[in-house]
């Protein structure tokens, strides 16, 4: 892994801080798979292709951080259960999620993919070693979503603590086309998310079109609910 490792390096756009966790970031580490927790030691966090695929570190100031990410009132409370048996490690600038799934109270070692949109989950990688070699090595030489490689192609590179979405949402009936891409904060973006999901469990049988309505909470957050127009 070591030498793994070494290359992503020199892929990287980003690199978090050398490694000097607190007491809380030492249990996360304790949780980790053995060679997730190692690879930290040696490469906190870190981001490549113009920023469009991130992997957490412990100790940044920034969004890219294991445990700030994973608190409940970053964007998790926007969602429902379907988030709870996740930790997540990292993610693309779209929204998708790298995480693994709490069995029993502990993480597995199996890494799941939860695409951005449902936050369906995907098995990708059976270990933290082999997400390495075949999700990120591959995707920092040459992504495989060719919709992402187009949209750094367009856009160029993006924050760290920014998304890429579409307007109107793919799920409900907005086209992939790189003319409806917005950036967002990535927090609001993954808010938005869950409130578009949990909105589309409320939509009535028969033919209507839902209308996106924003609005603000009790906590000043910008939110999304869905609004159904019946056809006639």
């Amino acid at each position: 892994m070591n030498q793994l490792i070494s290359e992503l390096r020199g892929y990287a756009t980003y690199l978090g801080p050398e490694l000097s966790p607190t007491a809380a970031e030492i249990q996360i580490l304790t949780a980790l798979p053995s060679s997730h927790s190692a690879a930290l030691h040696q490469l906190n966090g870190f981001a490549f292709y113009a920023g469009a695929f991130r992997i957490f570190g412990l100790g940044s100031d920034n969004l890219l951080n294991l445990t700030s990410w994973n608190e409940s009132s970053t964007w998790r409370f926007a969602w429902d259960e379907r988030v709870d048996p996740y930790f997540v490690f990292g993610e693309t600038a779209w929204g998708d999620q790298y995480a693994y799934k709490s069995v029993d109270g502990r993480l597995g070692s199996e890494v799941y993919f939860l695409e951005s949109n449902l936050l369906r989950p995907t098995l990708i990688a059976d270990t933290f070693d082999q997400f390495l070699e075949e999700q990120v090595m591959s995707n920092a030489v040459q992504p495989h979503d060719t919709f992402l490689s187009e949209t750094v192609e367009r856009f160029g590179a993006i924050d760290l603590e920014r998304h890429w979405a579409l307007a109107p949402s793919l799920i409900i009936g907005g086209p992939e086309d790189l003319d409806n891409v917005i950036e967002l904060p990535a927090r609001t973006a993954m808010i938005f998310a869950g409130d578009i999901a949990l909105g589309l469990s409320k939509w009535p049988e028969g033919d209507s079109v839902p209308h996106v309505v924003p609005w603000r909470d009790v906590e000043g957050r910008d939110r999304l609910s869905l609004k159904f127009e019946t056809l006639r």
